[in-house]
C-alpha cells in the first residue's frame, strides 16, 4: 500500500492518492489513529492536552520522542493558549490554487491572509476577512507542534490549514486569532519580520505579552 511521504513533500501528489479509491485504506487506518487519540473526534479540545504540556515546561521540562518539537514554545505563549485560545475544526481543501512553501507555516498563514485581504482573485472561494492565527496542532500524522493557520473572522471555529492541507482533517488545532494588523503590532516589538512565530521561545518577550492581552482585552469592549 503506497503510503503518503514526509507532509510537503510533493504534496499534492499524496493528496491526489490520499483523496482516490486506491488511498481508502489509509484514510481509514488515519481515522482509526485520530479515534484512538481524540475519543470525540473534532469535539475533544486540546486544552487538556496542552495544560498537561505547560505544566510539564513550567517545571522546565524538556520534552524527548513525539512532543520534542514543543520545545521551541515559549512557557508563556502555552498560558496565552490556555487563557485566550480556541478550538477549530479543520476546513477540508476541494482544490489548492498552488502549494504552500514546506515548513513555514506561519508565513503561508501571514500570506494566505494576505492575498485574502487583496481580495485575490485566486483565492476567491474563501471569503475575506481571513484572520492569522497562531497555537498548536497535533493529529493522526502531524506530531503536536506549534503551528500557524488562517480562519474566517473571530467567531469562525474553522481552521483553514494551507501548510498542512493534504492530512488536516485528522488535525485537532487550538489557537488565538489576530488581523494582520494586530500580528505585525506584536511582530514590530521584537523587530521579527512578518511570517515569524510569536509564540516561539526565542521570539515571545514580555512586551509582546502585554500586547497580545491588552489585543484581546479590547475586542470584549
Amino acid at each position: 500500500m503506497r503510503r503518503p511521504v514526509e507532509i510537503n513533500i510533493d504534496q499534492r501528489t499524496d493528496w491526489k492518492w490520499l483523496m482516490s479509491a486506491q488511498g481508502k485504506n489509509f484514510r481509514n487506518l488515519l481515522s482509526r489513529r485520530f479515534a484512538r487519540k481524540f475519543p470525540l473526534g473534532h469535539d475533544t479540545s486540546l486544552r487538556a492536552f496542552i495544560e498537561q504540556v505547560a505544566g510539564r515546561r513550567a517545571r522546565g521540562e524538556q520534552f524527548t520522542g513525539y512532543l520534542k518539537i514543543l520545545n521551541s514554545v515559549h512557557p508563556a505563549g502555552l498560558r496565552l493558549l490556555l487563557e485566550y485560545g480556541v478550538d477549530y475544526v479543520p476546513y477540508e481543501w476541494t482544490t489548492v490554487p498552488f502549494e504552500p512553501r514546506p515548513r513555514h507555516c506561519f508565513e503561508n498563514a501571514w500570506l494566505l491572509a494576505h492575498l485574502a485581504m487583496e481580495n485575490d482573485r485566486v483565492w476567491a472561494a474563501i471569503p475575506p476577512p481571513i484572520l492569522y492565527v497562531e497555537g498548536l496542532a497535533y493529529g493522526s500524522i502531524v506530531r503536536p507542534m506549534l503551528h500557524a493557520w488562517n480562519t474566517q473572522g473571530f467567531g469562525s471555529r474553522t481552521a483553514v490549514d494551507w501548510t498542512h492541507y493534504s492530512v488536516c482533517p485528522w488535525s485537532r488545532y487550538l489557537g488565538i486569532p489576530f488581523t494582520l494588523d494586530e500580528y505585525w503590532s506584536i511582530c514590530r516589538l521584537r523587530n521579527l519580520e512578518e511570517g515569524c512565530a510569536i509564540f516561539h521561545k526565542d521570539h515571545l518577550t514580555e512586551r509582546m505579552i502585554d500586547r497580545i492581552a491588552s489585543i484581546i482585552d479590547a475586542r470584549k469592549q
